[in-house]
């Protein structure tokens, strides 16, 4: 068990940094063989980090054939926007809170870089990938402002159930202006010193309208089979 350990680790960590940075495709099935030879590793240690990652809802294994991409179902929904209400809540109450602090300016004045940039991608090409990129980075930089490990890595667990969340939201008409419009509210509310009310009533309705979109996208899907 111990001799396989540091193999293990090293297939969840190649995996898992492949999801995160989604270089998987969604809805392909990939071979456990061509997976353990790329990594020139045997199969026992890339299972284990298969079943690790599968219950961590990274991946759905299947059986004699390979693995995908964790299909979100309507729990997964919830509990991931439930999930990222909480925190990012909490990293804007302690962000506005610590307001003069050179680190919470320096973060600030970058997450209005990037709020800059996802106008300047609506206002030239409206391409959505782009924009998506641009929303998360904005997220990820309110998380990554508490400066807590478990956050960031929970956060970042979630990274491509954001993304392919965010882009089916952003793919309704009009949605991008509203996304812009809705992160200047949320960045100004901090940059003010909002109080805890007006945060949380400013993310939840930004991350909420999200999650009732996709929700409603997941419904057409599976009537549709």
């Amino acid at each position: 068990m111990y001799t396989h350990r540091p193999l293990q680790e090293k297939a969840y960590h190649h995996l898992k940094k492949l999801i995160t940075e989604c270089k998987l495709e969604p809805n392909v099935i990939y071979s456990e063989t061509k997976m353990c030879s790329e990594l020139g590793i045997s199969r026992t240690p890339f299972k284990d980090a298969l079943v690790r990652l599968s219950q961590d809802k990274y991946i759905d294994i299947i059986p004699s054939k390979g693995f995908c991409l964790h299909q979100m179902s309507y729990n997964d929904v919830h509990s991931t926007y439930q999930v990222r209400v909480a925190i990012e809540t909490f990293c804007a109450i302690n962000l506005s809170g610590n307001i003069n602090n050179s680190e919470s300016q320096k973060c600030i004045k970058k997450m209005y870089g990037i709020l800059a940039s996802m106008k300047e991608a609506l206002k030239e090409t409206e391409d959505i990938a782009v924009f998506s990129e641009f929303d998360f980075e904005f997220h990820r930089s309110l998380v990554n402002s508490a400066k807590n490990d478990e956050f960031d890595d929970l956060f970042a667990s979630y990274q491509y159930r954001i993304s392919s969340l965010t882009t089916k939201n952003l793919i309704i008409p009009g949605s991008l202006s509203e996304a812009c419009n809705e992160h200047e509210q949320i960045l100004k509310a901090i940059s003010t010193g909002g109080n805890v009310g007006q945060l949380y009533g400013l993310i939840e309705t930004h991350l909420e309208q999200q999650r009732n979109i996709v929700l409603s996208y997941l419904s057409s899907v599976s009537s549709d089979l």
